[in-house]
């Protein structure tokens, strides 16, 4: 998905506040976001560091619980578009890590 561009007009995505759609190409400003609602609000930072991820740039510090939870929308809305249906051992996975105190 494009993460610093919108997904529909492919101008640059400044905004602090943005909207993120697997289908419509990934990040997206208010005024091209679809009527149908297949897309959720995301902040400009979240995708910003999705794609330092990308490029290797590893935090070198824990994340914040609000970036790690934006940061799981957009995965779980990439696999569940591409796979059409959600991963069970994804669940099982934060099931086991929320029951042993961690994010």
């Amino acid at each position: 998905p494009r993460l610093r561009e919108c997904g529909v007009c492919r101008k640059p995505a400044v905004q602090p506040d943005l909207f993120f759609s697997v289908r419509d190409g990934g990040a997206l400003h208010a005024e091209c976001r679809p009527r149908e609602e297949r897309w959720f609000a995301v902040r400009r930072g979240t995708l910003e560091s999705i794609a330092r991820f990308s490029e290797g740039d590893m935090p070198r510090e824990s994340m914040k619980r609000p970036l790690v939870v934006e940061i799981r929308q957009v995965f779980d809305a990439c696999v569940r578009f591409h796979l059409e249906r959600d991963l069970k051992s994804v669940k099982f996975l934060r099931e086991t890590i929320t029951s042993a105190g961690a994010l």
